[in-house]
Formats: C-alpha cells, sequence, structure tokens
C-alpha cells in the first residue's frame, strides 16, 4: 500500500525490488520501535510483580513452617523419616523411593503414609500441650 502511495518518489537509481525491500525494511524498523515503546512496564504489571513476591513476614512464617517439618520429621524412626526426606524434600515418586531404599513401591506409600499420620499426631499433641 505504501509503495503505490509512493510510486511518485521513485526515482529508478534501482530495480524496482530493492526499492520496495527499502520501504518494508524502514517499516519492519517502525513496527519494532513501535513495540519496544509498547513493552515499557506500566505500574500495574510492577505492582503485579511485588504482589507475587512474598512479604518478610510470609517468609518468616514459611521458615518456622519448614522447622516445624524438620522437627516433626526427627522424631520418626529411622526408614520413616527417610521416605518422608526423599518424597518431600527430594520430590520422588514412590517408585523412585523403592529403588533408592531397595524396597517395594508399595512399602514406600504404606511408610510415608505411616509416617505422615505419626507427624500429624505429633503436631495435635504438641499444640494441646501449648508447644
Amino acid at each position: 500500500m505504501i509503495a503505490v502511495k509512493k510510486i511518485h518518489q521513485f526515482r529508478g537509481e534501482c530495480k524496482v525490488s530493492t526499492w520496495l525491500c527499502q520501504i518494508a525494511k524502514h517499516l519492519w524498523y517502525k513496527e519494532l520501535k513501535k513495540t519496544q515503546k509498547n513493552k515499557s512496564i506500566s505500574m500495574d504489571e510492577l505492582s503485579e510483580d511485588f504482589a507475587t513476591q512474598p512479604t518478610t513476614e510470609e517468609l518468616i512464617l514459611q521458615n518456622e513452617e519448614k522447622l516445624k517439618l524438620f522437627k516433626s520429621m526427627q522424631k520418626l524412626d529411622e526408614p520413616g523419616r527417610e521416605v518422608v526426606y526423599l518424597r518431600t524434600m527430594g520430590n520422588l515418586n514412590f517408585i523412585e523411593i523403592a529403588e533408592v531404599l531397595g524396597k517395594t513401591p508399595n512399602w514406600a506409600r504404606v511408610t510415608f503414609f505411616r509416617a505422615k499420620q505419626k507427624m500429624k499426631e505429633e503436631n495435635e499433641h504438641g499444640k494441646e500441650n501449648g508447644m
């Protein structure tokens, strides 16, 4: 469209294809500049980024929860503690845990369930005693 409008400016010093490519190149540069300007961060986007960041208070609470989890894990017997650790911290599934420990996936699943129940009971018992 622009080439049709500007055909009267064509001086014949180059091929028409070269002239058309120059027009296309300049249009491309113009579009790039326009999109770069639109990419500037708005205040809404900036506030959204900060909103997704946890606050200091949230980080402290998360760390306290982790500490509580590790303390309750330490009270478990060895296989239970190992399975819970591999499942929660190692992000392993029960088949992988079974391979690591040389047991069956069902053993890993049952051991994890029992350890989780024991941790839950310990947590409830600690709340009752004011801990």
